[in-house]
């Protein structure tokens, strides 16, 4: 699994899923600081699909976190994210990536707020690393986020 450039393991991964999406599949998220992207990966057996998000084109951020429940990440969107699907690897290596359309029935395409809910304790301390390693969006946490 891919490590961020600070060294600091992505966000665990997700079994359980809690969204308004049509998409019922396994999911990891993770902030990569190398990239400067937020990732989304979905898991449907073999199938493997992810959208990404430049941390630049986020123009609202927050983050609702309370001790022992579940934590829950809101971003708002300049554009649509971008789409891709896995390569099958060869044994050994890492999935490879090509560009692909939507799968999400069109709705990451219209809806530019997308929300996802962490585990107990699993968005704090990422969250935080990721408002100190990007001043803009720690500019942008600090705004009341905008009403839909």
């Amino acid at each position: 699994m891919e490590e961020n450039s600070q060294g600091s393991p992505p966000f665990d991964e997700i079994p359980d899923m809690e969204s308004e999406s049509s998409l019922q599949c396994e999911l990891t998220a993770k902030f990569s600081y190398a990239k400067k992207k937020l990732v989304w990966k979905f898991f449907e057996g073999p199938l493997k699909r992810k959208m990404e998000v430049s941390w630049s084109d986020i123009t609202a951020i927050e983050a609702v976190m309370t001790p022992n429940e579940p934590g829950r990440l809101r971003v708002q969107l300049a554009k649509p994210p971008l789409f891709f699907r896995g390569i099958t690897p060869q044994p050994g290596k890492h999935s490879n990536w090509e560009p692909a359309d939507d799968f999400t029935d069109g709705e990451a395409l219209v809806c530019m707020i997308h929300e996802i809910t962490f585990p107990p304790g699993v968005l704090d301390k990422n969250y935080e690393e990721l408002l100190m390693n990007d001043e803009r969006l720690a500019e942008l946490s600090r705004r009341p986020f905008p009403k839909p």
